[in-house]
């Protein structure tokens, strides 16, 4: 008999790894936003909006990095930091914007679905979360969001602290 508490568990525990990690890595893209923005002349710089979604968020950070002079030891690293959070957002959206649809998996993945807006139309599309593979992408993830805390770090050292 397969015990279905435990896959749910299991479920839960992967969707809410991801929910947590990210969490505290967007807050932390947001600090190095509000240090960029107040402290280095993002405001006039870059834009005079806050940046408000990661879309948005990752523009003004490559922008920033691209046209604040101050930022050229940091730009380098901060490219590549925007880069990678870019790369994993499409999986952690998919996890958290999709809808199961069984509650069983099936050989150790479970099946969403993930409907998506996109101008006048919908567009649906299959995303399954493999068991089996998932520990790989939340190595990823922990090791992205360590990194963005840690350069949001490295920045309020360099900007906000007395010399």
């Amino acid at each position: 008999m397969v015990d279905k508490s435990n896959d749910m568990q299991r479920l839960y525990g992967a969707v809410g790894f991801v929910v947590v990690h990210w969490a505290l890595l967007e807050q932390s893209l947001d600090t190095c936003i509000t240090i960029l923005y107040h402290y280095c002349d993002g405001k006039t710089l870059v834009t005079s909006e806050l940046p408000f979604n990661l879309t948005k968020k990752r523009k003004f950070l490559k922008l920033a990095f691209n046209n604040i002079p101050k930022l050229e030891a940091f730009k380098d690293d901060g490219l590549l930091m925007v880069k990678k959070v870019g790369e994993m957002s499409g999986k952690r959206d998919d996890l958290v914007h999709s809808a199961i649809t069984k509650l069983e998996p099936v050989n150790g993945v479970f099946h969403f679905q993930h409907l998506k807006p996109h101008y006048d139309i919908h567009h649906l599309r299959q995303v399954k979360l493999d068991m089996k593979t998932f520990p790989v992408f939340e190595k990823s993830l922990e090791s992205l969001q360590t990194t963005v805390v840690d350069f949001a770090v490295r920045l309020a050292t360099a900007f906000l602290l007395p010399k």
